[in-house]
C-alpha cells in the first residue's frame, strides 16, 4: 500500500544538512566517548534548516521527532554521533507532582510579597549598654569594690575560715524595661552575698545589707564620662546587691541596641524595589503579574530589550550593549544599521512601523558611539527570541484565550519588569523557549528560573489546559540540564524511534550506557512493526523550489539536476521522517 500523498505544502524550510561543532556543554571532555578519533571541536553533531514558514501543528510534530528551534532556526541533534545526547522531555502537566523543594520557591515568593513580623532570636552579641560598661570599666570597678565591701563585712566574724576562704563578686547585666531603655539607666546585679551566706551558713539579708554599707562605689568621672550617675541597693529578699546606673542622654548607640526578643519586619522586597526603581513599593502592588503578550509586541517594549541584555552579560559573559563599544576587528562593527537594511522577515505590520522609531528614542539614552552596538545586539536578540515561523498575527495584544504561537510573558512587581519567559503555545501544549530575568534578584531574592516554570506548569493547566509542558532538551551528561527529570511524571523522547517513553525506567536504561544514549523502547517490537516506505515515491513528492517561478518535484528534474538535490532530499527525509518532509516545501535557492 502506497502512502496518500501529501497536501500542498503550508511550510517553507531551507536546508543547510549536517554540521559538526565543539560541544557547549562538556566542552569536547567527552569527545573520547566517541568512535573514531573525534576530535573536541566536531564533537556536537546537528542537521539544521531554515524555516521560512511553518504552521505550528508541523513544528509540534517536528518536535516529537527530536527538533527545537531557536527563531526560525530548525535543529535536531545527531544523538548517536554526538558526545552529550539531548533527548527532548516534556511534562504531563494535569498529572504534575510538586515536590517539597519546589513548593518551598512558590512559599518563598509568597513570604517576599507578604512578609510577616516574626520573633529574632536572643542576640549573643553584647547591648550597647553592655558595650558602655565594658569599655568603660564600670564592670571591673564594681567587682573590686564588692570584693573589697565583702571581705570587710566578713572579717567582722571571729571565724578564720571564713576570712581566708578565696570569694570573687560579679555583676551581671539586668534585662531592661521599655521605661529603662527610654530613660537610658541600666542595672547590674551580684548575688555574692547569697552565695557566700549559703555556703557559710550566715544570713543573707544581714550580709547583703553590711556589705552594701561598706561599699564604696567608683566615681563617675572614672567611666570616661559615659555615666553620669550610680547608685548601690541591697535586695534584702534574694541577698542581691543592685547598682543602678545612668547613662549619659547624649550617647548615639547608632542602631546598635540590641533588645532581646524584639519583634521587626524585614521587608527586603521595597528595599530592593526602592533601589531599582526609585518608587515606594505600595501595598496594591504586592504581587506578581504575569502577561502574555505577542512576542513582536513585547519586542517594541525597550525595557524588555534592557533585562535580556543585562542577563546576557551577567550570566553568559556576553558584552554590555550599553557600555561596550564593538572594536572594529569584531564581526559587527559600532556603526548605526538602518532599519531598512535587516530583514526584519514575516514581523506584522505593527511592529515593523514602530520598531525604528522604538530604536532611535532607546539609543538617545547612550552615547552616539555605542549606538551601532546596541542596535546590533538588538538585531540579534530579535532574531534569538521574537522572531518565529509560525503564520503572522497582527494583532499586538493577547487574545484570550491565546492562539497558537510565540510569546512572551512578563513578570512583574508594580512597575518592576523582573523576569520574561519566551514561550510557544502549541496545539498540545506550551513549549518553554527561553527565560531572562534580573540577576540580582533571582540571587538575593527568589530563584526566578525554578519560580518561571512552575508558573508555566500552572498556566498550561489552567489556561491552556492541554496535557503536556515541554521543557525542551534532558541531558544527562550534564548536571546543569538534568533538573529537567526533577519535574514528575514526565516522559522521554526515544532518540531512535521517536516514541515518548515514561522517564524513570528510560532515566536507568540510560545511565547504563556510556554516553548515556540508547534506544528507549523494545527493538524487537519496534523492527518487527516497521514497513519501509516507497523511497522513489516519497522523493518524488517533495516540492522543491529552485528559481524556476513554479515549484517542481525531483522526477521533474534532468539528471544533472538529480544529482544535486538528491542527497539532500535523502537526508531531509532521514531527519523529517516521510510525512513531514511531503508537508514541506524545500527550497533550494
Amino acid at each position: 500500500m502506497e502512502p496518500v500523498a501529501a497536501s500542498p505544502p503550508r511550510n517553507c524550510i531551507r536546508p543547510f544538512g549536517y554540521s559538526t561543532s565543539d560541544c557547549g556543554y562538556c566542552k569536547g571532555e567527552r569527545a573520547s566517548l566517541l568512535p573514531g578519533n573525534v576530535s573536541p571541536n566536531d564533537s556536537s553533531k546537528t542537521w539544521g534548516m531554515l524555516a521560512d514558514v511553518m504552521t505550528t501543528q508541523t513544528y509540534e510534530e517536528f518536535n516529537a521527532r527530536g527538533w527545537r528551534r531557536s527563531g526560525i532556526h530548525l535543529y535536531k541533534p545527531c544523538n548517536f554521533e554526538s558526545c552529550c545526547p539531548t533527548l527532548t522531555i516534556r511534562l504531563k502537566a494535569e498529572q504534575f507532582q510538586m515536590t517539597k523543594s519546589q513548593a518551598k520557591v512558590l512559599k518563598r515568593m509568597q513570604n517576599l510579597l507578604n512578609p510577616t513580623k516574626k520573633k529574632k532570636q536572643k542576640s549573643t552579641q553584647p547591648s550597647f549598654e553592655e558595650q558602655v560598661l565594658v569599655s568603660s570599666g564600670a564592670l571591673t570597678a564594681l567587682s573590686n569594690c564588692t570584693q573589697t565591701a565583702l571581705n570587710k563585712s566578713l572579717a567582722q566574724t571571729d571565724n578564720m575560715n571564713i576570712r581566708n576562704r578565696n570569694l570573687t563578686a560579679t555583676y551581671k547585666v539586668r534585662k531592661q524595661s521599655k521605661q529603662a531603655r527610654k530613660n537610658r539607666t541600666i542595672s547590674v546585679v551580684s548575688s555574692i552575698c547569697a552565695q557566700v551566706a549559703g555556703k557559710l551558713n550566715l544570713q543573707r539579708q544581714s550580709l547583703v545589707k553590711s556589705v552594701v554599707q561598706n561599699l564604696v562605689l567608683p566615681e563617675v568621672n572614672d567611666s570616661g564620662g559615659l555615666i553620669s550617675d550610680i547608685r548601690a541597693d541591697a535586695h534584702e529578699p534574694s541577698g542581691q546587691i543592685v547598682i543602678t546606673m545612668q547613662l549619659r542622654q547624649d550617647l548615639n548607640a547608632s542602631g546598635n541596641l540590641d533588645i532581646d526578643m524584639r519583634e521587626e519586619t524585614e521587608d527586603k522586597l521595597a528595599d530592593f524595589y526602592q533601589q531599582r526603581i526609585r518608587k515606594k513599593l505600595l501595598p496594591s502592588q504586592r504581587e506578581v503579574t504575569i502577561q502574555t503578550i505577542p512576542a513582536y509586541a513585547s519586542a517594541l517594549d525597550p525595557e524588555v530589550f534592557k533585562l535580556y541584555a543585562v542577563y546576557q552579560h551577567v550570566v553568559h559573559n556576553d558584552p554590555d550593549p550599553f557600555t561596550t563599544k564593538q572594536s572594529d576587528n569584531e564581526e559587527m562593527e559600532g556603526t548605526s544599521i538602518p532599519s531598512s537594511d535587516f530583514d526584519w522577515g514575516n514581523a506584522p505590520r505593527y511592529f515593523l512601523d514602530r520598531v525604528e522609531p522604538m530604536l532611535q528614542d532607546m539609543c538617545r539614552e547612550y552615547d552616539k558611539e555605542l549606538h551601532g552596538t546596541i542596535r546590533n545586539n538588538y538585531c540579534s536578540f530579535y532574531q534569538f527570541l521574537v522572531e518565529a515561523p509560525f503564520p503572522v498575527d497582527n494583532r499586538s495584544t493577547p487574545t484570550n484565550p491565546p492562539t497558537c504561537g510565540n510569546y512572551h510573558q512578563h513578570y512583574k512587581i508594580g512597575d518592576f519588569l523582573i523576569a520574561v519567559g519566551v514561550v510557544d503555545i502549541l496545539p498540545t501544549g506550551l513549549s518553554s523557549v527561553y527565560l531572562f530575568y534580573d540577576p540580582a534578584f533571582s540571587h538575593h531574592l527568589v530563584a526566578l528560573g525554578k519560580y518561571a516554570i512552575l508558573k508555566e506548569i500552572e498556566y498550561t493547566n489552567n489556561h491552556l489546559r492541554c496535557p503536556y509542558y515541554y521543557l525542551g532538551y534532558f541531558i544527562e551528561s550534564c548536571q546543569k540540564m538534568r533538573y529537567k527529570a526533577e519535574y514528575r511524571p514526565s516522559q522521554l523522547l526515544c532518540p531512535k524511534y521517536f516514541k515518548w517513553v515514561d522517564a524513570e525506567p528510560a532515566l536507568i536504561k540510560l545511565r547504563q550506557t556510556p554516553r548515556h544514549v540508547c534506544a528507549l523502547v523494545d527493538e524487537e517490537e519496534e523492527q518487527s512493526q516497521y514497513e519501509p516506505y516507497n523511497h522513489d515515491y516519497v522523493l518524488n513528492q517533495i516540492q522543491m523550489d529552485i528559481g524556476a517561478g513554479m515549484n517542481v518535484t525531483f522526477d521533474m528534474l534532468q539528471d544533472s539536476g538529480k544529482e544535486v538535490v538528491k542527497p539532500v532530499l535523502e537526508e531531509f527525509i532521514l531527519e523529517a521522517g516521510q510525512k513531514l518532509s511531503m508537508e514541506c516545501l524545500v527550497k533550494l535557492t
